[in-house]
């Protein structure tokens, strides 16, 4: 996805509106950091569809929430790129090679020691093997809502899913990492995010079909 290789995030859904987004890092379309993508209204493709959707929030620039009220927050690392009308049709909220997501942990509910995968580009390599990985999980931060995993992230991993593997439920998405340990931007930080940018009603697919948001 642009430059630089990002990873399609999960699938989210407005149930009320019937408008389907998905997910990705918010550095994959910032300009700054050499993306092709520069925020909010940045029309976003893929190399096999083209242009799919328009990225509606950026956590690195000004959301729109009204015609006279702007809202910014910075350090969540978060688009959400809406999809472009007949796009959904297309999209699969299943995560390759893992059951899931299933429903999604808040960072209270993570418990260290238990194991997540990844499923990212990992463009370093491009073999299949690097795609989906598995590790545990170190730790989740209440602070900050960042969830650390012992995962190798390489370059084409940020924005990539990651889920618990015992009960597929979604954690977060890939945002940095070290060479050892993965920073996850964790779901109830995406959701505090997004329901303060005027997005309340946008709820994580699963794999059922259904949806599932806070209470």
């Amino acid at each position: 996805m642009g430059s630089p290789a990002c990873t399609v995030g999960f699938l989210f859904v407005d149930p009320v509106k019937q408008i389907y987004y998905f997910g990705t890092a918010g550095h994959c379309t910032d300009s700054a950091n050499g993306s092709t993508y520069d925020g909010t209204g940045t029309r976003v493709g893929t190399q096999e569809l083209g242009e799919i959707g328009t990225v509606v929030f950026d956590s690195d620039g000004p959301v729109p929430i009204s015609d006279t009220v702007q809202v910014s927050e910075g350090g969540v690392d978060f688009t959400l790129v809406q999809l472009d009308p007949g796009i959904n049709l297309q999209a699969n909220p299943e995560v390759l090679t893992f059951q899931g997501p299933t429903g999604y942990l808040a960072c209270a509910d993570l418990q260290a020691g238990s194991m997540a995968g990844l499923y990212g580009q990992g463009m370093v390599f491009r073999e299949a093997d690097q795609q989906s990985r598995s590790g545990a999980v170190a730790r989740c931060n209440a602070e900050d809502n960042s969830a650390e995993v012992v995962i190798r992230i390489v370059f084409g991993d940020s924005g990539g899913p990651v889920l618990q593997l015992a009960n597929g439920k979604a954690i977060g998405h890939a945002s940095s990492g070290d060479g050892v340990t993965m920073n996850a931007i964790t779901m109830d930080y995406v959701f505090r995010d997004l329901a303060a940018a005027g997005f309340g009603n946008v709820a994580l697919a699963t794999i059922d079909g259904g949806f599932v948001k806070p209470q």
